[in-house]
């Protein structure tokens, strides 16, 4: 069947009707082709236009996640670097620490020595006159006396440590050579009084280092994140991305990863300074035989004098007078006695006896686990406004693996690092760094090594058990989940909290094609 267009008859009079006119107008609009084209661009733009636009959220959607995990390692690289520096302070302290001690202790064993010498020297002095005034001389002799063994054997001296007998006069030319050496015990109390406040000083910038290295590595975090992310003009237009941060780190460091060192470690800490392999050269005579190492606690190292068998002087006197009776030499009157000296009598309780309690610090193996890792979130609300045209609620989306989860608009992320050191260990480079725990010889050096910087972790490895070069677990979900339910801080704007933005509340009631909305539009 055909269909043919034909116009009305026109009205008696000669004027067109309405309809007839209408008619002819829809005729020549449907014969006119003019404007089809202009039509035909206009969508055509349009649709390039949502699709470039489209592009472009997505493309600065993936720009500001790499800018937030830039941010993020770059935190978290600066903060092992605070981390490390604080390390590395602490090492060259227990170095300075083990230099000092040996030093004082030394000096401490000068002072012993001469105090306790010069007693011996007045002791014997006294007994020595009073041999001679009762032996005056006569015409039977010249005087009978002796102070030390016998009149023809050792008649002057003095017998040491049950061993070895020496003149009063070797005495007094090492006193004199001590004294010209400013060794003399008067002399030696300012020097040994110095050495202990610097001990002292050394003991409280340790704690000092790692009571103030939490708070250190927060105002680090923070600084690095601002000047490596902020605000966009879309942001501001939006009213802010609530740029949001959070640092999961050790708060008392004292107790969760470090200690003093055992005084069982006497011989490592004397190792700190790269000459001394045990105590015996760095004391030499009297080490462990009078000069003993009592550490209170057991923690910590200390050297003081105790009366051990050792600093011990003896020695006899006697006194004759003889007179000429008749031609015959005859005894009038004689005097003996003995005398003995420890050094725990001239010494006992003395301040300048003994050393200032050492108490460097080391890591303990928690360190490099979770206890030393230090782990940054970010997080920053999307901005694109085409966020709800890629991912619905409940189906798989381009956005899905930036955020939070499926129903959360904030994108986020979290990076680790931890101090670690290079041991310069066979099989190592110089500048490896290694951040695991080493068992065995470097337990020992771990804060002798100053050579400490920072290390990328992989999440799973952050605080997984290290030990040996090796790592042990994996922990990259766990911390995952504490960040992402963990205390977060504004960075800028409001944020502090990265939680479910929902449609507004006009949405979320009323029929069920607007509850649907919420999914779509995640406002």
């Amino acid at each position: 069947m055909a269909f043919r267009l034909t116009m009305p008859k026109p009205c008696p009079g000669g004027r067109p009707s309405l309809v007839l006119r209408l008619s002819r107008g829809c005729l020549r609009l449907y014969r006119d082709e003019d404007g089809a084209v202009l039509a035909v661009t206009v969508l055509s733009f349009l649709l390039l236009f949502v699709m470039s636009f489209a592009v472009y959220a997505v493309g600065e959607t993936v720009r500001q996640r790499i800018e937030l995990q830039n941010a993020a390692d770059a935190a978290a690289y600066s903060a092992a670097v605070v981390q490390a520096d604080t390390l590395s302070r602490v090492a060259v302290i227990n170095r300075a620490m083990a230099w000092t001690y040996v030093q004082l202790g030394r000096m401490n064993m000068d002072y012993i020595v001469d105090k306790w010498l010069e007693e011996v020297l007045l002791l014997w002095e006294i007994d020595r006159d009073l041999a001679y005034s009762i032996s005056a001389p006569s015409n039977c002799n010249e005087g009978d006396w002796y102070a030390g063994l016998s009149r023809h054997v050792h008649k002057e001296s003095v017998f040491i440590n049950n061993r070895i007998w020496v003149t009063a006069e070797d005495i007094e030319m090492a006193r004199e050579r001590a004294a010209a050496a400013e060794k003399s015990w008067e002399a030696l109390q300012d020097p040994i009084q110095e050495l202990r406040k610097i001990i002292m000083q050394m003991n409280e910038a340790e704690e000092d280092l790692f009571a103030l290295l939490p708070e250190r590595i927060e105002e680090q975090v923070e600084a690095v994140l601002r000047k490596n992310i902020r605000d966009t003009r879309n942001d501001l237009l939006a009213g802010g991305a609530d740029i949001s941060w959070q640092l999961i780190q050790s708060f008392h460091p004292l107790s969760a990863y470090t200690e003093v060192m055992p005084d069982g470690e006497e011989a490592h800490f004397l190792n700190f300074t790269d000459v001394y392999r045990h105590p015996f050269e760095a004391f030499d005579l009297g080490t462990d035989d009078w000069w003993i190492l009592d550490s209170p606690g057991g923690e910590g190292f200390q050297r003081r004098y105790k009366q051990t068998g050792r600093l011990v002087a003896n020695w006899d006197w006697y006194g004759a007078l003889w007179q000429m009776v008749e031609g015959v030499c005859v005894l009038i009157t004689s005097q003996s006695g003995d005398n003995e000296l420890e050094a725990e009598s001239v010494i006992g309780g003395d301040y300048f006896a003994e050393t200032e309690h050492a108490k460097p610090l080391w890591l303990l193996p928690e360190f490099f686990g979770e206890e030393g890792a230090i782990v940054v979130g970010v997080a920053r609300r999307m901005n694109n406004p085409l966020f709800f045209l890629y991912r619905a609620k409940g189906q798989e989306g381009i956005f899905k693996g930036l955020t939070l989860n499926e129903y959360e608009r904030f994108m986020w992320t979290a990076s680790a690092a931890r101090a670690a050191f290079n041991p310069h260990w066979p099989g190592y480079s110089n500048g490896e760094y290694d951040p695991t725990f080493w068992d065995g010889g470097l337990i020992e050096q771990n804060l002798m090594n100053t050579d400490w910087d920072a290390v990328m972790l992989p999440l799973h490895r952050a605080w997984a058990d290290a030990m040996a070069g090796s790592f042990h677990g994996e922990t990259a979900g766990e911390i995952l989940e504490e960040v992402r339910f963990g205390s977060w801080q504004p960075l800028y704007g409001g944020g502090g909290a990265v939680g479910v933005q929902v449609a507004p509340d006009g949405m979320r009631g009323g029929e069920p094609e607007w509850r649907a909305l919420e999914g779509w539009t995640l406002h």
